[in-house]
């Protein structure tokens, strides 16, 4: 309770919509204080002025019909090893490094309109090693020196050396120790002809098979499973080794494992 000889002491506290002396209304600090987030923090240039990036065509590989499908990506350095298909050739190896200069075939393997399909790339030291068709039925394994971008055929999977009837693919590139291993496998799946696992050290002589997996499969893919590879064996390679599921009689799917030898 205040005493009434205390009233002289007490001030009247100014209305917050009238302007007292130095005092700003409530309106003027709002306008001030938006003012300072425009000078601070300026509205950036329209999207019309500046875009935003947007992909572009690097080159138009095949100009003579509609896309030239290219796949397989693969990264050395600053190149781009794929495979794709042009005008007058199937699809083959090319290279680029981003540039529509720098988009080059570096070889029609099959030669003709006949693809040779390069896939499975992998690198070891300055040798890419890829699968691809060979020119007679099935893959051949081939090594392309990137410093050169020189190719070979390392070797050639014949009927007769991989003991396949009809057609067969390569895959599972994978590095070792010493070794680059590999799995050839039928791609007939009505056959139900088991893989084998193959090593090599980029020379023909030294591109052998180490062993046919003893595998079976189901008639049909697993749920959620892509058929193109469900019957594909997995390889790991750990501290020079290469390690991989198969079975035999007595121990049924188990884990193995290969030194090369």
């Amino acid at each position: 309770r205040i005493k009434p000889e205390n009233f002289s002491k007490l001030r009247c506290i100014p209305k917050l919509h009238q302007d007292q002396g130095n005092t700003m209304n409530f309106r003027t600090r709002i306008i001030i204080f938006f003012a300072l987030l425009l000078v601070l923090n300026p509205i950036p240039v329209s999207a019309q002025e500046n875009p935003p990036p947007v992909p572009r065509l690097v080159k138009d590989v095949n100009t003579c019909t509609y896309g030239s499908d290219p796949t397989g990506y693969y990264r050395v350095d600053e190149i781009i090893y794929f495979s794709a298909k042009s005008c007058s050739i199937g699809k083959e190896l090319w290279r680029t490094d981003g540039t529509e200069q720098g988009t080059q075939l570096i070889r029609d393997l099959v030669p003709g309109i006949a693809s040779a399909d390069p896939h499975n790339f992998f690198l070891s030291g300055n040798t890419l090693f890829f699968a691809a068709g060979g020119g007679g039925s099935g893959i051949a394994l081939w090594s392309l020196d990137v410093s050169t971008d020189e190719t070979k055929s390392v070797r050639d999977y014949s009927p007769e050396t991989t003991e396949y009837a009809g057609d067969y693919k390569g895959y599972g590139i994978i590095q070792g120790g010493d070794w680059v291993y590999f799995i050839i496998q039928s791609n007939d799946l009505s056959l139900m002809q088991s893989p084998q696992l193959w090593r090599t050290d980029g020379s023909e002589v030294g591109t052998v098979k180490i062993a046919t997996l003893s595998l079976s499969f189901p008639s049909t893919p697993p749920p959620g499973t892509d058929s193109s590879d469900w019957m594909n064996v997995v390889l790991t390679a750990y501290k020079g080794q290469v390690y991989f599921t198969a079975q035999d009689a007595e121990h049924g799917y188990e884990l193995w494992r290969s030194d090369g030898s």
